[in-house]
């Protein structure tokens, strides 16, 4: 079948679409309308019908548009795609932060693929219920404010907008930390991430 085939068969349900809601108009008018008013209306009813239909056509575009301007808006929120795949916006002091849900608390890291697992400090392992006399500190860590000692742990589970990760790696570190780190142990989680301008996408 050709295109033009396809297009004129496109144009009619077109036309018998609005043809159909003109007489739908005519069929609920509760009394005579003067032809100029009828018209008019119909005229609106039709609008609408095209503005509906261009919305219908471009609606997969519109969600792209809607979840780009989310993710700007709350670059911590990974955009999910169909479970393939997690996007990060920059945030603006250069960094990428990611929302984590752990013991079903939301704890916001940031990604830093210089560290070998998820990073908390003892402030957040209180929250998350961490019972910090049963912990060994069997890490030593080096960082711009010296050495600090961290306690090897497992996150059980761990979910990220939807999707859920078993056995992750993790530390609880003595230092303070302004925010909690997002290492390797995650990552590779994934079959691969890239930077791509200011995304960050995480393919699974």
């Amino acid at each position: 079948m050709e295109y033009s085939e396809i297009a004129s068969r496109e144009w009619a349900n077109i036309v018998y679409i609005l043809i159909l809601i003109t007489l739908l108009i005519m069929g609920f008018s509760r009394k005579e309308l003067p032809m100029k008013k009828f018209f008019e209306y119909a005229g609106l009813w039709i609008a609408f019908a095209l503005v509906a239909l261009v919305l219908y056509s471009y609606r997969f575009e519109i969600i792209e548009v809607k979840n780009r301007v989310l993710s700007d808006l709350f670059p911590s929120k990974a955009i999910n795609k169909n479970h393939q795949e997690l996007t990060l916006s920059v945030a603006q002091d250069g960094h990428y932060y990611l929302n984590v849900k752990i013991k079903n608390q939301i704890v916001r890291f940031m990604i830093d693929t210089g560290a070998s697992d998820l990073v908390i400090d003892e402030k957040i392992a209180l929250k998350l219920g961490y019972d910090l006399q049963n912990i060994n500190y069997n890490k030593v860590f080096q960082t711009a404010n010296g050495q600090s000692y961290g306690a090897s742990i497992d996150f059980d589970e761990v979910e990220v907008s939807g999707i859920k990760f078993y056995n992750v790696q993790g530390s609880i570190t003595n230092s303070d930390l302004v925010t909690p780190l997002l290492g390797m142990s995650f990552l590779q989680k994934f079959y691969k991430y890239e930077f791509y301008r200011d995304k960050l996408i995480l393919t699974l």
